[in-house]
């Protein structure tokens, strides 16, 4: 693996977006996305996206496993994607 260049990016680039990905589809940007439109109250939907944008909102604790054919990634606690 320290010899693989290729390898060594493919494996951060997932983590990366392992990190991020889960927090986004459990009440990241998306739901937000999908609150603001549905919203007849869109003020409240921008100040909801301010703290979620300010930190308020902890991220999951997420760890990716790398296996000779697969990939898992466990977040807040659970198996999330598994492959």
């Amino acid at each position: 693996m320290a010899s693989d260049g290729d390898l060594q990016r493919a494996i951060r680039a997932t983590t990366a977006i392992a990190s991020h990905a889960y927090d986004i589809e459990n009440g990241g940007a998306l739901q937000v996305q999908r609150a603001y439109r549905l919203s007849s109250d869109p003020q409240e939907i921008e100040a909801q996206y301010a703290r979620l944008s300010a930190g308020e909102r902890p991220a999951a604790a997420t760890s990716v496993m790398f296996s000779a054919g697969a990939v898992g990634v466990v977040a807040a606690g659970q198996t999330w994607v598994s492959s």
